[in-house]
């Protein structure tokens, strides 16, 4: 990956994690960017966040966003000073809950070996 690009994708996690919070949208929950990965001739770019909250919390907090990517797009492509400003992708980010799911199962493990080495 490029410089330019790595330095664009993290001046664009920069930009739109500012701007999301400053959206009025009821709709929008409590967000957190925490990638950007734009593709190489930036035609596009896809915004993983988590979403604190329900499954239906979640659902509105990406409708809003949605609904906000052209004004999201328009402020991040003055800030990126490009030719091409990349369409936005919202992305649920499930990191942590493959993260717990991983520590659950070695949990797991550990108990069924602790009983098989009690048995001997």
């Amino acid at each position: 990956m490029s410089q330019r690009l790595e330095k664009l994708q993290k001046l664009a996690k920069l930009v739109l994690g500012e701007e999301v919070g400053r959206l009025k949208d009821p709709r929008i929950g409590f967000v957190t960017i925490t990638t950007v990965r734009m593709s190489a001739d930036l035609s596009y770019a896809n915004v993983y966040l988590t979403v604190m909250g329900t499954d239906e919390e979640k659902a509105a907090t990406f409708a809003g966003l949605t609904s906000a990517a052209p004004h999201l797009r328009k402020i991040l492509g003055q800030q990126m000073h490009a030719r091409v400003t990349p369409e936005l992708r919202f992305m649920e980010d499930n990191v942590m809950e493959n993260v717990n799911r991983i520590e659950e199962l070695f949990q797991r493990i550990h108990e069924q070996e602790e009983g098989n080495n009690s048995e001997i």
